[in-house]
C-alpha cells in the first residue's frame, strides 16, 4: 500500500498522478482546512494551494468524485471557493460537520469519492487538525479536528479501500514539544491498521 509523508501537500499532486495510472476511474477524497483549489499559487501551479483543482483535472478522475473534509479558517478566499464550484468538486466544511454530525458526514463523502470509480486516492492534510493539538504546520488554524477525531478519521479513510493516500503538512520545526509528529506517526498507524483490517 503506497502511503507518502511529507511536508508540503504539493506531494499530493504527484502521487495522486502515479496513483491514476494504476486504475481506470478515480476519486480522490482530501482531509483538509483548505480548499487547494487555486489555478495557481503566487504563479505557481504546482503548489500548496493547488492539490485538489490538480486533482479535478487528472483524465480518469470525474471532478464530482473529488472531494474535500474538514474545511475551515480563512485561507479559503472567494476564487478557490468559485473554483470548487463551477467544476463540481464537493466539500464539508466544520460548521456542517459540527451539525451533521463527523460519521454521517464522513460516510457521504466516502461514498461521493467512491461513486462508479475503480481506485480512491486519499490525501490527509494534518493542519485539518485544531492548531492545539497539531501546532507543527505550515498552515495551523484553530477549530480543526481534534487528535481523536483525526484518529478515526485515518482509521475509517484506510478502510475505505484506498488504492493509494498521503499524509502531508508536517512540519516539526514549528513544534519543539514534538507532538505533531507523534500524532503523524499515530495517524499513520491508524490508516495503515484500517487498510489491513479491510
Amino acid at each position: 500500500f503506497p502511503l507518502s509523508i511529507g511536508g508540503n501537500h504539493s506531494l499530493a499532486i504527484g502521487a495522486a498522478r502515479g496513483a491514476a495510472r494504476t486504475v481506470g476511474r478515480m476519486g480522490y477524497l482530501s482531509v483538509d482546512a483548505h480548499l487547494d483549489t487555486a489555478r495557481d499559487w503566487d504563479g505557481e501551479t504546482l503548489g500548496s494551494g493547488c492539490p485538489t483543482i490538480r486533482a479535478a483535472e487528472i483524465a480518469n478522475v470525474d471532478p464530482h468524485n473529488v472531494v474535500v473534509f474538514g474545511v475551515h479558517g480563512w485561507l479559503n478566499p472567494r476564487d478557490q471557493v468559485e473554483s470548487a464550484r463551477d467544476l463540481g468538486i464537493g466539500w464539508y466544511g466544520q460548521n456542517e460537520i459540527g451539525e451533521r454530525g463527523l460519521q454521517t458526514c464522513l460516510e457521504e463523502a466516502i461514498a461521493r469519492a467512491s461513486d462508479g470509480v475503480d481506485g480512491l486516492y486519499v490525501s490527509f492534510d494534518m493542519d485539518s487538525i485544531d492548531a492545539s493539538a497539531f501546532p507543527g504546520t505550515g498552515t495551523p488554524e484553530p477549530g480543526g479536528f481534534t487528535a481523536k477525531e483525526a484518529q478515526a478519521i485515518a482509521r475509517r479513510l484506510g478502510r475505505a479501500d484506498p488504492i493509494a493516500a498521503d499524509l502531508v503538512e508536517l512540519a516539526p520545526v514549528y513544534d519543539l514539544s514534538g507532538i505533531s509528529a507523534r500524532l503523524a506517526c499515530g495517524l499513520a498507524m491508524e490508516m495503515l491498521s484500517g487498510v489491513a483490517g479491510r
